[in-house]
C-alpha cells in the first residue's frame, strides 16, 4: 500500500511540472553565404510547402527558398550572398502570415549601402525612423506608406513626416498598422513609389 501511494505521488508531481516547448528558432546562428540552415518550428508545425525565408536588414529584405520537411517540422535554405550583418529572420507562409525565428549573424565583409536603407528596421507603433537613399532620391513632399506585403499602397497607412532635411533622408514615425512585416513605400503623394523596404512592427 506503501508503494502504490509512493507511486500516485510521483504521478501527480510529474503532472504538476510545466511542459516547456522549445520555440521557434534557426540553427546554426551564423555562417557565411552558402551555408546550409535549419529552421525548426517546434510544436507548431507552420512550416508548409511554399513556406519562404526571409532575411532583413536596414529594412533590405532577401527572399530565401525553403525545402520543407512537414513531417519534421523543419525547413532547410541557404543563406543568401549578402553582406556581413545580424539579420532578422522570419518565414512566410504562402498565405503571407509572418513568423519571427531570430537573429542570423551572415559572416562576410560589410557592404556599403548603395541602396536604401530604414533604421532601425523594427519597432513599435509611434517609434521614429529613418530612411536614407544614398542615390539621393528623396524630395520634399515625398510620404513613406506601411502597408501589409501582397497589398497596394493605398490599403496601408502614411508615416507622420518629421524631417525631410535633404534628398538622401527622412525622417517620421510608424503609423497604427498591423504588427508584423509591413512593406513601405517612399513616394510622392498618389505615386509613383520611388522604392520600398521592409519593416517589422513590434
Amino acid at each position: 500500500m506503501k508503494k502504490r501511494f509512493s507511486l500516485v505521488f510521483v504521478v501527480l508531481l510529474l503532472a504538476s511540472i510545466p511542459i516547456v516547448l522549445a520555440p521557434t528558432k534557426i540553427v546554426p546562428t551564423h555562417g557565411e553565404p552558402g551555408r546550409l540552415f535549419t529552421i525548426i518550428d517546434a510544436p507548431d508545425g507552420r512550416l508548409v510547402d511554399g513556406t519562404t525565408a526571409i532575411f532583413i536588414l536596414d529594412g533590405a529584405a532577401t527572399e530565401v527558398n525553403l525545402n520543407v520537411h512537414k513531417s519534421e517540422k523543419t525547413a532547410q535554405g541557404n543563406v543568401p550572398n549578402v553582406g556581413g550583418g545580424d539579420y532578422t529572420v522570419l518565414f512566410r507562409q504562402p498565405d503571407g502570415i509572418t513568423v519571427d525565428v531570430g537573429t542570423f549573424t551572415v559572416d562576410a565583409p560589410a557592404v556599403e549601402p548603395q541602396e536604401p536603407t530604414i533604421e532601425p528596421s523594427e519597432g513599435l507603433i509611434g517609434s521614429r525612423f529613418t530612411i536614407t537613399d544614398p542615390q539621393g532620391r528623396i524630395e520634399q513632399g515625398d510620404i513613406a506608406v506601411f502597408y501589409l506585403p501582397g497589398n497596394d499602397p493605398s490599403t496601408g497607412a502614411e508615416a507622420i513626416e518629421t524631417s525631410i532635411p535633404d534628398a538622401n533622408t527622412f525622417t517620421g514615425t510608424v503609423p497604427a498598422v498591423l504588427v508584423g512585416l509591413n512593406n513601405v513605400a517612399l513616394m510622392p503623394p498618389g505615386g509613383p513609389i520611388r522604392f520600398e523596404l521592409s519593416f517589422i512592427v513590434t
